[in-house]
């Protein structure tokens, strides 16, 4: 996912800036016979791999079913678990490049095996806790981001034709509106929450948002009408098709093509509401 110009480039890059120099400095064992900016080359290395792959694991995560059940918590020990096993090849052959551990010495399985399992006893419960501290400010709900820097992702088209697109009515300015592109107006065919964002998909285009999908829900005007599908979807009424069943799993076709998924939670009330609206 290519996100230029973000409030999400700009938190993890100094989040990952900080990372680096605060294991720099505290010299953790692994690294502890190490000059200065060898310590920092390694951490500068791990750090730039380890974010984004903590990162990827998370939102693709996302697109489970069992994943989307579970409370933010446990999502964060699966996905940071998950993610730290993504990069342990990356971690070991660091670690062999820069000799902090020596393979020439290995004549068994049973040898390798024990410098995994310390990479793994060394690497992952900080690697774990790190990535619970950065993303405790989206489970408590608090927002740091800058009101002024509304221009977030390049939006894409999803009509053909400029006249496919709807005039939105004027709408009374909520924070969560106020961080609107112009580029992809207002009017809302679904919304995705994505780790500390929501991903906002308009009959023009899409962004990504740094905000909670449940503030965004209720930030809405009411002239918009939809449903939350699940924790991480939220749809509106007017541009959804049918109900179908696909693979045992209850999902909603929108006008636009997309497939959303609905919890088995929540699959009564979407049904309830479609029944009503369509009386």
């Amino acid at each position: 996912m290519l996100i230029n110009n973000s409030e999400t480039q700009k938190y993890f890059f100094w989040i990952s800036i900080f990372l680096i120099l605060l294991f720099t400095f505290l010299q953790p064992a692994a690294t502890s016979g190490a000059g200065f900016w060898v310590r920092l080359l390694i951490w500068t290395i791990q750090i730039g791999i380890l974010v984004p792959s903590l990162i990827f694991i998370h939102i693709q995560l996302q697109r489970n079913h069992f994943f989307d059940q579970l409370n933010d918590w446990k999502k964060l020990l699966l996905s940071g678990f998950m993610g730290c096993f993504l990069f342990l090849p990356f971690a070991l052959l660091i670690d062999y490049l820069m000799g902090l551990d020596d393979w020439s010495k290995i004549n068994n399985i049973a040898q390798a095996q024990n410098i995994i399992l310390n990479e793994i006893g060394g690497m992952f419960p900080p690697a774990m806790l790190t990535w619970a501290a950065i993303n405790t400010p989206r489970i408590l709900n608090l927002n740091f981001s800058n009101k002024s820097s509304s221009e977030i992702v390049q939006s894409k088209a999803y009509v053909a034709n400029a006249h496919e697109a709807r005039e939105a009515p004027p709408l009374e300015k909520s924070e969560f509106f106020n961080k609107f592109s112009k580029s992809i107006g207002t009017e809302i065919i679904y919304m995705m929450s994505e780790l500390h964002y929501v991903r906002v998909v308009t009959m023009t285009g899409e962004m990504l948002i740094l905000h909670n999908l449940k503030d965004a829900i209720s930030e809405l005007p009411s002239e918009f009408t939809g449903i939350q599908t699940h924790r991480s979807f939220w749809v509106c009424l007017k541009y959804i098709d049918t109900i179908k069943e696909k693979r045992n799993r209850s999902i909603l076709m929108l006008s636009n093509g997309k497939s959303i998924p609905i919890s088995r939670r929540r699959l009564g009330r979407v049904k309830d509401l479609l029944d009503k609206n369509a009386l």
